[in-house]
């Protein structure tokens, strides 16, 4: 396990998608900032909230690069329980907010294709402000029971949570929090899935049929960021569920916790490569940012654009 954990290559790779997932989470937050066309729609808001969870996540796997490399500087073996969760904190802090984000978007998702166009005339900065304050309040409480009751009455010869024995309490927490938050985010999306596949519609005007269209394929692109979600996030948690199940040893823990943690910021680092790639408006606008360049200088191409008098461009 330590050699593992001290190795040249697995060092590389946290501090590659680190910066990646810091530097790319960023990128997009001050994309949507920067184009009022971007910030007046809601889901761009949520967007923001899931890459602001990112930006914590890739923290949180720098902190966790850097203070094994302190570590193999001082020649440290051992390590007090106390030191080891301060130094996973920031990634457990990010992939709470990270699960409730998710969360959120799944829900905007079904009230966009339930009501497209309640949705379309919804004030899209109130919903995202009150989904970060949730979010944020929730993750701080789950900080709380990760340092309550952790005692330093061991010595823990690999520096993660996993081996560190984090208190019953915490545990029993994560084991609550995580099921009931894979349980709501998949049951929303999933009644989400089925409606798009049925193509929900209580009319058929030309209003409706256009707004359910774009938020079918805003609704595409946030699938795909779910699919990751789910391979790199849901899927290490369910091997720690199944741990617990069945009293495995600390050294799976251990195991598991590292891979979780890595896999949590490959996670945090392809949301930009997603978005890139499905959703066509966040593209453009991330050319723009890239060139400096403002917003009524995104050009008509295809029929999924149309503007105003005055220029502004909408999706």
């Amino acid at each position: 396990m330590t050699e593992v954990v001290h190795s040249t290559f697995f060092l590389v790779l946290r501090f590659f998608f680190a910066f990646l997932a810091i530097g790319g989470n960023i990128f997009i937050i001050a994309t949507i900032q920067r184009y009022r066309q971007l910030r007046s729609k809601s889901y761009n808001g949520l967007i923001c909230l899931l890459a602001f969870s990112d930006v914590i996540v890739g923290v949180g796997l720098l902190t966790r690069a850097a203070a094994t490399i302190v570590h193999m500087m001082e020649e440290r073996h051992d390590y007090t329980p106390m030191h080891c969760v301060s130094i996973g904190a920031p990634n457990v802090f990010g992939i709470h907010l990270s699960q409730l984000s998710m969360l959120c978007i799944a829900f905007d998702r079904l009230y966009a294709i339930l009501s497209p166009i309640g949705y379309k005339h919804r004030d899209p900065y109130a919903y995202p402000l009150k989904c970060l304050l949730f979010c944020v309040v929730f993750s701080c409480v789950g900080l709380v029971f990760l340092f309550v009751g952790v005692e330093n009455d061991h010595i823990a010869r690999v520096c993660n949570i996993g081996d560190s024995k984090p208190n019953g309490i915490f545990v029993m927490y994560w084991t609550i929090f995580f099921s009931i938050v894979t349980i709501l985010l998949f049951g929303a999306y999933g009644i989400t899935l089925f409606l798009v596949r049925r193509g929900f519609s209580i009319q058929r005007k030309a209003e409706l049929e256009r707004e359910y269209s774009r938020q079918t394929r805003v609704f595409v692109t946030i699938s795909i960021v779910l699919l990751s979600h789910f391979l790199c996030t849901v899927v290490p948690l369910l091997f720690i569920a199944g741990g617990l199940v069945f009293k495995a040893s600390p050294s799976y823990f251990s195991y598991v916790v590292l891979v979780t943690g890595f896999l949590s910021g490959v996670n945090a680092s392809n949301n930009i490569f997603i978005y890139g790639w499905k959703y066509k408006e966040m593209r453009r606008y991330m050319g723009l940012m890239i060139r400096c360049r403002d917003g009524p200088h995104l050009q008509r191409e295809t029929s999924l654009f149309f503007s105003n008098a005055r220029g502004d461009v909408y999706v």
